[in-house]
């Protein structure tokens, strides 16, 4: 089955299309879509980097044989700018259907090379520019005045949200209370000094019960559910009958023990797959679920914990959090983020090409012995608690096997 690579051009109510030799595609609804050939072997630049932390903005350079009755040069002289173009650039297969085209490069067309009739137009083809845009946070998941008028206001600290079970089984460690890893309880009711009510999650949990830490002792309440000022509806456990921990502490924490938090279509949401959906959902740029939901179970046998206590760009914490512990990338394909696992599970039988050494593959230079020596070493990276003071870490090698730091 033979590919073509396939280019359109939507400009001043037209749209034209190119291909390497002239192909005619027919759409889901058989509409067939005349493509010019002559079009130029296309190099498309590889935009996968397993270590980089911002996905590329792709772009392909083409040039083509422009339709000589309707010139580009009459339409720019018409007063259509080319800048305000949009353009594909895609490979389609013989015998399949028009959107199953796997597009490369989507987005504007840029640097025009053009002259009179029946010469060649050379342009460039970018994807969406790439915007760190979008929060975790809504505005109002807040405890302010409109919200809790009874609450602790001191800041207007943001509703937290919860995924897994933070704090639920951390090893206890000498000097180290397992409960302060656990995610922040905000203050919406208080009478006098006493704390009567707290919220433990800008969304609905799995949890039934929780265990609620005031610094020195805990105690297990039951979660309800209840609307803020504003109408919207959070977790909050109601403390005002505690008989072991403190209410006139100024903050509290959240283990949890017994159940999961943040609740998805399929139960709590603790699995790497099921967070970074969530992540990217909240990334103000296209994103191909397709194959995300594809790979969402196998992320999933990551499982995480953690909690978000204040707005934070989704991006930084996919970069931050979850990029340098799990075996992925994400990469702008087609003008959409994309998932890229890494298989290292993979086997034999699960290659789709074998690559060897001969006509059209090269070797770029001779083999080379680096003369270091190799020493394995371990090192476990920890979050910070709910206070911002480090928790734990393990380092390991074969020589200096250091165990727990404090």
């Amino acid at each position: 089955m033979a590919s073509h690579w396939l280019v359109r051009v939507d400009i001043a109510g037209r749209t034209f299309r190119w291909s390497d030799s002239p192909v005619t595609p027919v759409d889901a609804d058989g509409v067939a879509l005349p493509h010019l050939g002559g079009l130029p072997e296309l190099r498309a630049p590889s935009d996968y980097d397993p270590f980089e932390q911002s996905p590329r903005v792709a772009s392909v350079s083409v040039e083509v044989n422009w339709p000589p009755e309707d010139p580009l040069a009459d339409i720019i002289a018409a007063g259509h700018r080319f800048t305000n173009a949009t353009a594909e650039v895609s490979l389609w297969s013989d015998g399949t259907a028009y959107e199953d085209r796997q597009i490369v490069v989507a987005g504007t067309a840029s640097e025009p090379e053009y002259g009179p009739a029946h010469q060649p137009v050379a342009f460039t083809v970018e994807g969406l520019p790439w915007e760190d845009a979008g929060s975790t946070h809504l505005e109002t998941w807040r405890v302010t005045e409109d919200t809790w008028p009874n609450g602790d206001h001191d800041g207007d600290p943001w509703y937290p949200v919860v995924f897994g079970r933070p704090a639920w089984s951390i090893r206890t460690l000498p000097a180290i209370d397992f409960y302060q890893q656990g995610s922040p309880a905000r203050v919406i009711k208080r009478t006098s000094a006493n704390a009567d009510k707290l919220l433990i999650a800008a969304h609905s949990v799995a949890a039934t019960t929780v265990v609620i830490f005031d610094g020195a002792q805990d105690e297990t309440f039951n979660v309800a559910y209840e609307a803020d000022g504003l109408g919207q509806l959070v977790a909050v456990v109601d403390i005002s009958g505690a008989s072991t921990i403190s209410r006139t502490a100024t903050e509290y924490a959240v283990a949890w023990e017994t159940g999961g938090s943040y609740v998805g279509p399929d139960g709590a949401i603790t699995g790497a797959g099921d967070v970074l959906t969530w992540l990217l959902g909240r990334i103000d740029y296209p994103v191909d679920y397709g194959r995300l939901i594809a790979w969402r179970s196998w992320l999933n046998r990551f499982v995480l914990s953690g909690f978000i206590s204040e707005p934070t760009a989704p991006w930084r914490l996919i970069t931050d959090g979850l990029l340098g512990v799990l075996p992925l990338s994400v990469i702008n394909r087609g003008g959409s983020l994309r998932v890229v696992p890494w298989r290292y599970d993979a086997r034999p039988v699960d290659a789709i090409r074998e690559i060897e050494v001969g006509a059209g593959v090269t070797m770029p230079g001779r083999i080379v012995h680096e003369l270091d020596n190799v020493r394995s070493r371990l090192q476990v990276s920890t979050a910070q608690t709910y206070d911002g003071k480090a928790r734990v870490s393990l380092t390991l090698s074969p020589d200096t096997p250091n165990g727990f730091q404090t």
